[in-house]
């Protein structure tokens, strides 16, 4: 009962967000753009880097576990960035150390920290998006955000707060206007 529960509550968050509910992800900072991203038809998704030390904070059983997650959330951003870039081909690194090959955009992601308030499941994630021309390796410009992560536990947090990194994404990636949080 406590599963349906909990499904029933994902189900609902992700039906409220899809039909333009509240903003869940908050600019902190932006540096200026220095052209559009909808011309490109290739997306390359970087790896979403989380420290290797945070396998205790959060309770895992070893560093082993822990990284399979990393593994499996970054394959969940690739997965919903897909869904959400759709028209376009988008690929995604298979480990940390997998860097952007290739033309097309490249989209980094550095200073990933979650909040100090996490570990109960509520809180941010803290990180900058970096947007890089995937040929001259240039960096087109930069925003530091914030999102929301509002799960129930640890797991269902991190992957509201990349399911929501996804939104993200597809807004500046096609140029359009962010339903921004305002808390």
């Amino acid at each position: 009962m406590k599963r349906l529960s909990v499904l029933i509550l994902v189900i609902s968050v992700l039906v409220f967000n899809s039909c333009g509910g509240g903003g869940y992800y908050g600019i902190q900072e932006r540096s200026k753009k220095t052209q559009s991203l909808k011309k490109y038809k290739k997306v390359r998704i970087g790896w979403l880097k989380l420290k290797t030390g945070l396998w205790k904070v959060y309770k895992y059983n070893s560093k082993g576990h822990w990284k399979g997650y990393l593994k499996k959330l970054n394959t969940e951003l690739q997965g919903y960035a897909k869904k959400e870039l759709s028209g376009k081909v988008v690929t995604g690194a298979k480990s940390k150390s997998d860097k952007s090959k290739g033309k097309g955009l490249y989209i980094k992601f550095s200073k990933v920290k979650p909040g100090p308030k996490f570990v109960d499941g509520r809180d941010f994630l803290y990180l900058t998006v970096h947007f890089i021309d995937g040929k001259s390796k240039k960096q087109l410009y930069k925003v530091s955000l914030k999102v929301m992560a509002d799960g129930w536990g640890v797991e269902l947090s991190f992957t509201q707060a990349v399911f929501y990194l996804s939104k993200f994404i597809e807004k500046e990636v096609n140029g359009k206007k962010h339903n921004l949080m305002t808390k």
